[in-house]
């Protein structure tokens, strides 16, 4: 019933089954590295086209919520102002995002070289400005 002359001569009276176990507290993690595809996620460059195809989505959803909110018109006329709203939200259309938390990929990677962007230009570097 010991590992190392550590524990108990007999399990009798202690309620444990005896069992001796490793104490994994004591283990530290390792540190992790970014594997070759985690490193290519962080450092892939924007695909505008899903940006864009994104923001369309989040407008055909708002002109939706706004068909369903137009109860007892006819259907012509509910065409129509979806039309008219669908356009005015077009105006304002723009694929890149301005969200303080980001939840794509490719969202990440527009701000991260808006920031990288805004580094350089503050260092005057990259621009053939020394």
């Amino acid at each position: 019933m010991s590992y190392n002359n550590i524990g108990l001569a007999t399990a009798r009276g202690t309620g444990t089954n005896g069992f001796i176990s490793r104490n994994l507290s004591t283990i530290k993690n390792p540190v992790r590295k970014l594997s070759h595809e985690q490193s290519e996620i962080q450092s892939r460059k924007p695909n505008f086209e899903l940006l864009e195809h994104e923001a369309k989505r989040r407008i055909e959803i708002k002109v939706l919520e706004y068909a369903d909110s137009l109860d007892g018109l006819d259907e012509d006329e509910i065409l129509l102002k979806c039309d008219e709203y669908r356009r005015t939200l077009m105006q304002d259309f723009s694929p890149i995002p301005d969200m303080a938390r980001p939840h794509q990929v490719h969202e990440v990677a527009v701000l991260k070289e808006k920031a990288n962007k805004r580094f350089a230009e503050a260092l005057s570097i990259g621009n053939g400005k020394e």
